[in-house]
């Protein structure tokens, strides 16, 4: 259980510039200084959503691969 819980750790810290997603994406997230999964996840949901410029296509990819990746449980509505 331990590898699994350190390997969604490295995951989410990865910088999201060496991760497959789009160019969109990224420049979205630059944007929004989030570095890694991890800013993004302890923003939290409700933070997100309720933003002023909030980008349901951006949000799609990130739950995309938070999904394809087992790890869409960590994403809260805080």
């Amino acid at each position: 259980m331990e590898t699994s819980v350190n390997s969604v750790q490295h995951l989410i810290k990865v910088p999201i510039h060496n991760h497959e997603f789009s160019a969109r994406f990224k420049n979205v997230c630059k944007e929004k200084k989030f570095g890694c999964i991890k800013d993004i996840l302890d923003t939290g949901t409700k933070r997100i959503i309720y933003q002023k410029d909030f980008d349901g296509e951006w949000f799609e990819e990130l739950l995309d691969f938070l999904g394809k990746h087992h790890i869409l449980y960590l994403f809260r509505g805080q």
